[in-house]
């Protein structure tokens, strides 16, 4: 469903004047839909990889088991 709504701005901005706002020239519409796809797969993994990132250092600082070892 995401990927739809990304493809149909994709052709939205592709439009003639007055409501189109980007032309392309050589990039067509098909070499959006498989970057879009992969870019958004690199944003989901990236996303996560950080929160697991963040709940190691919670972790490890002791944040989430009560303690805080930021005061002395």
């Amino acid at each position: 469903m995401v990927m739809w709504l990304i493809l149909y701005d994709e052709y939205l901005a592709t439009l003639p004047d007055p409501w189109g706002y980007f032309q392309y020239g050589w990039w067509k519409l098909g070499y959006s839909g498989i970057l879009d796809i992969v870019f958004l797969i690199i944003l989901v993994r990236f996303s996560k990889w950080m929160c697991r990132v963040g709940d190691k250092m919670h972790l490890s600082n002791g944040l989430l088991n009560g303690g805080n070892k930021l005061l002395p």
